[in-house]
């Protein structure tokens, strides 16, 4: 999550996935930061969370290479998978390295990538989940 709503420009992921939960960004009065806004979501049930919390520049995530890594990452996660009611996947390796194994197929979507690069390959995909509100449905609680 960016650190502050000036890095939160139309071409960031963070602004995508904001942006098809809730329409667009919240008020930057109310939340100083994305970070804060971050928290306020995790109050009500919904939390991002990353496959490695290693910075791995362009590495392309490994199993092998990347296990003590993803083992941290697992240790943090899983907890919260297990218990979570809705699993957004974003990206193409993003379920081989992140799902435990006890998790049911149907907790979870696999969604590209919600930055615009990914965009690129599939836009009709990438619309369907992260255009304009396209995800409130399937997270908010009705």
């Amino acid at each position: 999550m960016k650190g502050t709503w000036s890095e939160m420009d139309g071409n960031s992921s963070g602004f995508h996935i904001f942006n098809s939960i809730f329409g667009g960004l919240p008020s930057h009065e109310k939340y100083k930061s994305p970070k804060d806004y971050a928290y306020h979501l995790l109050s009500q049930g919904i939390v991002f969370l990353n496959c490695s919390y290693h910075y791995l520049k362009k590495e392309k995530l490994s199993k092998i290479k990347h296990k003590n890594c993803l083992d941290d990452a697992h240790e943090i996660n899983d907890p919260i998978l297990l218990k979570s009611q809705r699993i957004i996947l974003c990206g193409k390796e993003v379920s081989s390295v992140l799902l435990p194994s006890s998790i049911e197929n149907n907790k979870f979507i696999k969604a590209p990538h919600p930055s615009r690069l990914s965009r690129r390959s599939n836009s009709e995909v990438w619309d369907e989940i992260w255009g304009f509100n396209q995800l409130s449905s399937l997270i908010i609680k009705t």
